[in-house]
Formats: C-alpha cells, sequence, structure tokens
C-alpha cells in the first residue's frame, strides 16, 4: 500500500517542485533556497508515514531533495565552492578556539589514525602484517556505520574476532529468514558483553553488511573481493584509504560528504542522493566518482594535496557544525551548512563563531 500523505505535505511537494523548475539547472538563489525550506518545513511538520515494513516512508523526499546534476558545470562549481567554504569555516575557527584546532587536526589525519588503529586491533591475529591489515581494513570498511571513531583501538574489529561460530550462524540465518533482527541484536549484545567490551558498537551495521565482514574476517575472500568499485564505491574507496592514507586512492563519499557538497543536510536515511554505484557500464561518469572530483577540486583549491583529508576535515567540521546548530530531536530537513549571503547567487557567507552557545550564526 502506498504511503498516504497529508494535504499540506502533498502541497509541499508541489511548492518545492516549482522552485525547481524555476531554478533550472542553476544554484539556488537566497530566495528560492528560503521558498524551499519553508516547503520542506511545511513537510515535515506533518508526521511523516511508514511503510509496511515499519520504515519511514521516503514519498515525496524526491522532491523535497532533488538530486544535484554534477554534470552540470554550475552545479558542480556550487559543490566545490560548498566544499571550500565549509572547509574555511572550520579553519577560520580552528584558528582561535582550541576545540575546533582539534576537530580540522583529527579531520585531516583521519585516515592515519583509523589506520594505526585497525594495526592495532590485528595484533597476533593470524597472517603476516600485510595480510592482517587488509582484513582489518575490510572489516572496518564492512561495518563503518558500528564504529566508536572516539576510541584509540576500534571496538567492532574485536566484536568481530569475539563472535563464535554460533553467533555468526545467526547473522545467516537472519539473511535465510530463519531468524529475527532483534535475534541478531540480542546476539551482538551477548558476544560484546561476554569479550568484556560493553554493549555492542554493532547495532546498527546490517546483516548483510556483517555477514560480509565474516567472509573477510575468516579469509574466504580478499576484500577486493567484497568491495566491488562498481556496487560498492565507498567501501571500495574507504579501504584503499584506511590501507594507504598518504596516497591519493580516491575519495569516501557518504552522506554527510555528499551533503557538504550540496550545501545542505538531507535526512540521512534518504536514498536518494544517487552515490551508491560507480563505474557504470556506459563507461561515463557517476554520481559518486563526481563527488570525488568535487572533493579533488577542493581540495586543490586549499593546497590539501589528498581528496581524502579534504573529505576527512569537512565531514568532521560539517558533523560538529550540525551537532552545534541542532537541538536534540530535531530531524536533518535540509537545513545549510552555512548562511546564503544577501544579493548574491549560489554564494556562502562564512558564518562566525562566538563562544557563548557554541553557535554556528550567519
Amino acid at each position: 500500500m502506498a504511503a498516504i500523505l497529508t494535504p499540506r505535505q502533498q502541497s509541499a511537494i508541489e511548492g518545492a517542485k516549482a522552485v525547481g523548475a524555476e531554478a533550472g539547472g542553476s544554484p539556488r538563489t537566497r530566495g528560492q533556497q528560503q521558498t524551499m525550506q519553508r516547503h520542506r518545513q511545511a513537510f515535515f511538520s506533518d508526521p511523516i508515514p511508514k511503510t509496511p515494513a515499519g520504515s519511514r516512508s521516503t514519498v515525496g523526499f524526491s522532491a523535497m531533495f532533488p538530486k544535484l546534476d554534477l554534470s552540470n558545470p554550475r552545479q558542480f562549481q556550487q559543490g566545490v565552492m560548498n566544499v571550500v567554504n565549509l572547509h574555511d569555516v572550520v579553519h577560520r575557527a580552528a584558528q582561535e578556539h582550541k576545540d575546533v584546532r582539534e576537530i580540522y587536526d583529527r579531520g585531516t589525519h583521519w585516515y592515519d589514525i583509523v589506520h594505526e588503529a585497525t594495526q592495532k586491533s590485528m595484533r597476533g591475529k593470524p597472517g603476516t602484517q600485510q595480510s592482517r591489515l587488509e582484513r582489518g581494513a575490510g572489516m572496518v570498511a564492512a561495518v563503518s556505520a558500528g564504529l566508536d571513531w572516539k576510541t584509540k583501538n576500534i571496538h567492532a574489529v574485536q566484536e568481530l574476532h569475539s563472535m563464535r561460530p554460533e553467533d555468526w550462524d545467526v547473522v545467516h540465518r537472519h539473511l535465510r529468514g530463519e531468524a529475527s533482527r532483534s535475534q541478531v541484536i540480542h546476539t551482538l549484545h551477548a558476544s560484546s558483553q561476554r569479550a568484556d567490551l560493553g554493549p555492542s558498537a554493532m547495532t546498527q551495521v546490517t546483516s548483510e553488511n556483517l555477514a560480509r565482514a565474516h567472509s573477510i574476517l575468516t579469509g574466504e575472500k580478499h576484500p577486493l573481493e567484497v568491495f566491488n568499485p562498481k556496487t560498492a564505491p565507498k567501501e571500495y574507496h574507504f579501504w584503499h584509504n584506511i590501507m594507504h592514507p598518504q596516497t591519493q586512492t580516491g575519495t569516501t563519499g557518504d552522506f554527510r560528504a555528499h551533503d557538504i557538497a550540496a550545501g545542505e543536510r538531507w535526512p540521512s536515511d534518504y536514498t536518494g542522493r544517487g552515490i551508491s554505484s560507480s563505474q557504470a557500464a556506459t563507461g561515463r561518469e557517476t554520481r559518486y566518482e563526481q563527488l570525488g572530483h568535487i572533493y579533488e577540486q577542493a581540495g586543490e583549491a586549499r593546497d590539501i594535496p589528498l581528496s581524502h583529508q579534504m573529505q576527512g576535515v569537512t565531514w568532521e567540521g560539517g558533523k560538529w557544525i550540525e551537532r552545534a546548530g541542532l537541538q536534540k530531536g530535531d530531524i536533518r530537513i535540509g537545513q545549510p551548512y552555512t548562511a546564503a549571503q544577501p544579493g548574491t547567487r549560489g554564494r556562502i557567507h562564512v558564518p562566525h563563531f562566538t563562544r557563548q552557545g557554541r553557535q554556528w550564526n550567519g
């Protein structure tokens, strides 16, 4: 059964479509941005219907959050500008505030930190140092949604090694429809606590990704057999970035990397960003590859040689801006990362940072 939207939501969809038609292929003006945001607020002011499976429906989201046309030079350059400007927001604040300097530095060295943490987590495991690192980076990439990146060690890798054959059997039975998702979560918690690791860090990881991690853990498959660049470009590049943090190996593009380029915070569970596949059979560049080029150009503009370093800095900075500006219970409905400069088209005003309340202000 199709999700039923309220009249206000249906009206908001029509209004958002009209804004898109008016903008055409150009970046939206400040007035169009404000109008779009009013339509989004109206859309989300009513409860979002559920799907038959119980998850939130995304009916209408494609109108509320129209895909960027990254093959359009104007929109592509707007994406580069958005990334550069968010970098500049964080960089400028880092000159004055120690906590922001730590955020900037952490983003710059993010993949180096994860590289070292992965090596540490794999010490004493079977295989050569290289093969251990390859497996560890593969497991990290497979279950990245469940990791606690604030720890010096990687909790999830320890969890994966602590799981017993009967624990993995629950995961695989769930994939066959013979066990429930709640049984998988109970198993993850029980396994983690049995290993004195506390509550599981992997409850948000899908059973599909747990199974991928299992195939890498056991040596059944090499990570590059699991992460196909055509169907899993994020995990493929994530693995390479962890393996070679000081080499240009592409960009890890996830929902936040996309949204920073878009300049807006879209719902994190919305799958309509169009960056889940790469290297189309036609040979034409896909949106994922174009997103990577945005970060490459943004890095060049600020003398950052590796695109995944620019992605790391802006990802950490973007997350910090989100948490500074959103109140508990707020949802992502397209709020801008930075404020539009009055009287300009497609330009971004770098907001200032105030100590009081630790808020970004335009």
